[in-house]
């Protein structure tokens, strides 16, 4: 029986070690050996043991409730783990995506600035004409000087054969009009 007791997992191991305590030990001293002191022995072994058999029960409600909440961090680490797996594979995604925007921003650009070259060159060759056209135009020719005559009916007078003896005409400048006569030819 005190071989048995070796070892077991429970309650009863205590209880068992003492009782083969008591029946292998060597006969006590005549106070001891009363029935008395084995009882209130007995009760301290009951006490203890049911003392340990509480602390037994206790501590597994504790490894129950550490295994529940061990299992709840495991969904809690899985759930987390998967969305951070998709939270990747999106970054991926438009990690891809900002490079062909990227690459299509930069030939935009090139193409925007072989644009403004033309539109430049073309500028310059307007610029040209224009000045060209004013340098040609009436209007720049009386600025510097010179007046245009027409007659009555608006056509221009351009030689002296067309001017007459006291006719009326008028005389374009920069600045406007003058009513002119002929005096003498």
């Amino acid at each position: 029986m005190c071989r048995q007791a070796v070892g077991r997992p429970d309650g009863w191991t205590v209880l068992l070690s003492l009782l083969c305590f008591l029946l292998l030990a060597p006969p006590l001293a005549a106070q001891d050996t009363s029935l008395e002191a084995s009882r209130r022995r007995l009760q301290e072994i009951r006490r203890e043991r049911d003392r340990l058999e509480q602390q037994q029960e206790r501590l597994q409600g504790q490894v129950h409730d550490v295994n529940d909440e061990l299992s709840n961090l495991e969904r809690q680490r899985e759930s987390t783990q998967r969305i951070v797996n998709e939270i990747e594979h999106q970054i991926g995604g438009l990690a891809n995506q900002l490079d062909r925007s990227s690459a299509e921003l930069i030939l935009a650009e090139d193409n925007l600035a072989e644009r403004r070259a033309v539109l430049e060159r073309r500028r310059q060759q307007l610029a040209r004409l224009a000045a060209q056209l004013d340098a040609l135009s009436p209007l720049r020719v009386l600025q510097r000087g010179y007046a245009v005559p027409t007659g009555t009916d608006g056509h221009v007078l351009k030689r002296r054969a067309e001017f007459a003896p006291d006719m009326p005409f008028t005389l374009r400048v920069a600045d406007g009009s003058i009513a002119a006569r002929v005096e003498s030819r």
